[in-house]
């Protein structure tokens, strides 16, 4: 009867420790292309790796994080950002001392949104953020 008890005690830590792992699992480092983050717990995941795009959205999907790269192929960041600015409806694209651009934006569901467009070597990359939620920040901070 001892023995019983002390395996159904092991049985229960050992799943425990499973559960916690997991969890630890669900929060580590991912790589996308040309970048990794972090991405929280419940939020999915879609992936278009022919047209670079991979986009991060919470379960209730009140915001979400596109990043888009490709090759720069000649044409200069100032006029992809334009491109980008006219296609989402934005304002003028501002630069930064760092020759990167953002500029405001609101998308389809009425949601306020930030583009931020920079480039590491002959590619681009685009940062699409759109509405809000707790665990945004964590993300964007976690950009790699």
């Amino acid at each position: 009867m001892k023995n019983a008890a002390v395996r159904k005690i092991n049985l229960f830590l050992l799943l425990t420790a499973l559960f916690v792992f997991a969890g630890y699992a669900e929060a580590a480092r991912q790589n996308f292309g040309p970048f990794s983050a972090v991405v929280p717990p419940g939020w999915q995941i879609q992936i278009d790796e022919d047209d670079g795009i991979v986009t991060f959205m919470p379960g209730d999907e009140s915001a979400g994080l596109s990043i888009i790269w490709g090759d720069m192929e000649g044409t200069s960041l100032r006029d992809i950002a334009g491109n980008v600015s006219y296609v989402l409806g934005g304002g003028g694209p501002a630069e930064d001392e760092d020759g990167d651009f953002s500029f405001a934006f609101t998308d389809e569901d009425g949601r306020e949104g930030t583009a931020f467009i920079t480039r590491d070597g002959r590619n681009y990359i685009i940062i699409l953020k759109h509405g809000d939620h707790p665990q945004m920040k964590d993300l964007l901070d976690s950009l790699e």
